[in-house]
């Protein structure tokens, strides 16, 4: 849509987190998670091939069992490690939420934010911080539920001690139903009783919804509260596309106080519960301008009621939408299953995922074409996920990653005298190593040597043998995209600029697993910079560290400041310069 409603205008000035904004951070969180899952599905399937190579005579069932607890209580050891991670980058999120939800709400209401009582705000966001960081620290506690790997056991024993035939036939069934079960967990402590007997949640659902439900009541608690210091006397509820049928005929409209109350206790669903993405904010009757005009508003209803049919079937533009939202949960089942069939060794399960996501992925694409809706691939993400025929793992990143340079006008020319000048490494574990680094900067610097001022060029560099493949850049482009290969690697690449390496340089180390380096050598011959993962790696962490970044919500004086910080979430930065 090419307008721009008032609200949005109004909120220009700030910097408070929109919903696609807190998707990207809750993305961070989602990873984090996802590995443990990630783990939990690569020790089931270990152990289930370990039963598999087992005589009738030595397989018992309560030894399999102890071991399956064991393997559990590592799961759950991992979970802590991962909660306790994970409240401190909550911590950090809510204090730029907290600050800017204020100062939004003083301005909406026409008020200098410096009047705002700074107690009542940092009180409201200790108690948020409080409440969530208290359900994270309830996983450390959790019980993973377990019954579909007991079942995967069971079945894997009895197969065993039958003498059947075809092993991983056998057990292929429990393995599906397992793989796309994935790790749920049955949380203990407060929130247990907001569940009905028996209810469980994936990992990083439960995770998920624990940080929105905290933004979301933050973000509330504050905008009222600012709405009662300065003498509030209703609410305006946001709009968006995309609104489900309870909240359409409220959405973007004024209500007093009083009957906002009494709209909320009337709803199933109230606004801000259950995956709500609407909020709202504290206005002054007859007096606030509303954000939307009645076109407006319109405009929404419209988009979303707008009735669609697709293979024969009729759905409003909404409903199509939460359809592809249960496609993208098919997708990342398919992808759970096909990492623990990997760990299993069944490779014919494993491309029968590998088939079923082809066509969950056509039908996702086909679906989003014909409701007129984008498709959001990053929702189908699983980090551990392989393509079962090339091995390669599957993200949009690392299709897509490329290294590109800083402006134009900072290029410099290679001349003999860069090739002639550049350094001898010690940053490697070997001599041999440093020595192919250093002959692969003398290669780019020299293969560039006549080519265009900013064209770039990158060797991925094997460790396993030392050779390289080479990948040159567009010409004059100020970019390159390195070949990602199967296994471990070192990207060396040049800088026309001279300067450190950029953020997509940490972004193409984030998106390939296997590259465990990234060099820059600068154009003068003299500059080298490097990045290189740790055995402390954290890609969770470093994710949302970046995320914080280019939202303003952590500062740096240089880039270079950006990259020593990154050392926190394991990754080693070093800089030579002239």
């Amino acid at each position: 849509m090419a307008w721009q409603s008032r609200s949005e205008a109004r909120a220009q000035p700030f910097t408070a987190l929109t919903s696609d904004q807190l998707d990207r951070i809750l993305g961070a969180f989602d990873e984090r998670m996802q590995a443990v899952t990630d783990e939990y599905l690569k020790k089931m399937g270990e152990h289930i091939a370990e039963i598999g190579t087992m005589w009738p005579s030595d397989v018992h069932r309560l030894q399999q069992m102890r071991m399956m607890r064991r393997n559990l209580r590592d799961i759950q050891r991992l979970i802590a490690r991962a909660a306790g991670m994970s409240i401190k980058d909550v911590r950090k999120v809510f204090e730029h939420a907290a600050t800017e939800d204020a100062r939004m709400a003083a301005m909406l209401m026409g008020r200098s934010p410096a009047l705002v009582d700074d107690t009542a705000v940092r009180r409201i966001l200790q108690a948020q911080l409080r409440e969530t960081a208290g359900r994270l620290e309830n996983l450390a506690n959790t019980t993973v539920v377990s019954d579909a790997y007991r079942r995967v056991v069971d079945t894997a024993v009895s197969a065993v001690q039958s003498g059947v035939e075809d092993y991983g036939a056998a057990i292929r069934r429990s393995i599906r139903e397992a793989g796309q079960m994935g790790l749920r967990v049955r949380e203990d402590g407060t929130r247990a009783v907001e569940y009905a007997s028996g209810y469980t949640r994936r990992l990083d659902t439960a995770v998920r919804q624990n940080i929105l439900d905290g933004v979301r009541h933050l973000n509330q608690s504050i905008m009222e509260e600012v709405g009662r210091e300065f003498g509030a006397d209703g609410m305006e509820i946001d709009a968006h596309m995309l609104c489900a049928e309870d909240h359409l005929p409220y959405q973007g409209r004024q209500f007093s106080n009083q009957d906002f109350e009494e709209i909320q206790a009337s709803l199933p669903r109230p606004f801000g519960e259950w995956n709500c993405r609407h909020s709202w904010h504290p206005i002054m009757m007859g007096i606030s301008q509303p954000a939307y005009t009645p076109e407006q508003l319109q405009e929404m209803r419209d988009f979303s009621t707008e009735e669609i049919e697709i293979d024969g079937r009729t759905k409003t533009r909404y409903e199509w939408s939460q359809e592809m939202r249960r496609t993208e949960t098919l997708i990342r089942q398919q992808k759970d299953t096909a990492i623990l069939a990997e760990a299993v060794g069944d490779r014919d399960l494993q491309r029968q995922c590998q088939g079923r996501i082809v066509a969950l992925n056509d039908q996702y694409k086909e679906l989003a074409g014909k409701a007129g809706l984008q498709p959001e691939f990053q929702r189908t993400y699983v980090q551990g996920f392989k393509d079962a025929a090339a091995g390669n793992s599957l993200t949009v990143a690392s299709r897509n990653a490329t290294m590109a340079s800083d402006s134009s006008s900072h290029w410099h020319t290679i001349t003999r005298e860069s090739i002639e000048s550049v350094p001898e490494f010690y940053e490697f574990g070997s001599a041999k190593l440093n020595d192919a680094v250093r002959t692969a900067c003398v290669d780019v610097l020299t293969d560039m040597l006549d080519k265009p001022l900013g064209t770039e060029e990158a060797i991925s560099l094997r460790l396993s043998d030392l050779s390289a493949e080479k990948e040159a850049g567009k010409l004059g482009g100020g970019a390159v995209k390195p070949k990602d290969l199967q296994e471990r690697y070192i990207v060396v690449h040049n800088h026309p600029s001279n300067d450190t390496l950029s953020l997509s340089d940490l972004d193409f180390l984030r998106a390939h697993p296997n590259c465990s380096t990234i060099v820059a050598i600068g154009n003068n011959g003299r500059n080298v910079y490097c990045l290189m993962r740790t055995d402390k790696y954290d890609s969770y962490g470093l994710t949302m560290y970046r995320e914080m970044r280019l939202r303003g919500m952590i500062t740096f004086e240089s880039e270079d400041e950006f990259l020593r910080g990154a050392e926190t979430y394991g990754i080693r930065y070093t800089a030579r310069t002239d």
